[in-house]
């Protein structure tokens, strides 16, 4: 809602462009705001939580010429961190405190939407155990990708993301945001 995307048509005159990472934050969540105050697009509807306002979400960014040219123009390798499910989700927890059950619901119709809308192989695809979004992307010999998730496996941040003072040293000592797993599979 704050801002064009102008920089996406920029993007997508660049000659040289043959990959755009996107690492994240393609879409926010949150409800429409009043226009004016940096605000120069509303979001349609209230915070989104069913899989139709994800849907309706994601459509809407897509609309936008530029970000339309930009997907034209070059290959996409995509991720997601926290607005496309929730702002500052860790693994089974929002910022709400909602019940993990209730927020895995949300979690999935939201990955579902992502899966839908973004350039993904279809070992992507969400179920009810999750989603594997990590994976290694080659091309030839020239380059090898990893592409991480850094939301679904990650320990909640520590002392409120170190907004509650004073943060004991020991609340950092175990916290992850890649999970073993995942470590295991990049190591």
């Amino acid at each position: 809602e704050a801002g064009f995307f102008d920089a996406w048509g920029h993007m997508a005159r660049e000659p040289d462009l043959d990959l755009v990472f996107h690492y994240g934050d393609y879409i926010y969540e949150r409800a429409s705001r009043p226009l004016g105050e940096g605000v120069v697009r509303q979001h349609v509807g209230d915070e989104i939580y069913s899989i139709d306002d994800y849907r309706r979400r994601h459509a809407q960014y897509k609309s936008d010429p530029h970000l339309q040219a930009a997907h034209a123009a070059c290959a996409f390798a995509v991720s997601f961190d926290d607005h496309e499910v929730d702002n500052n989700w860790a693994g089974e927890l929002d910022q709400d405190g909602t019940p993990p059950e209730f927020f895995a619901l949300r979690k999935l119709a939201a990955l579902q939407a992502w899966y839908e809308h973004m350039p993904v192989r279809r070992a992507q695809l969400p179920g009810p155990g999750g989603i594997t979004a990590y994976r290694r992307l080659d091309y030839g010999g020239l380059l090898r990708m990893h592409v991480l998730d850094t939301r679904s496996y990650r320990s909640d941040q520590p002392c409120n993301d170190g907004k509650l003072k004073p943060c004991p040293i020991e609340a950092h000592v175990a916290p992850t945001m890649l999970g073993a797993s995942q470590e295991a599979w990049l190591d």
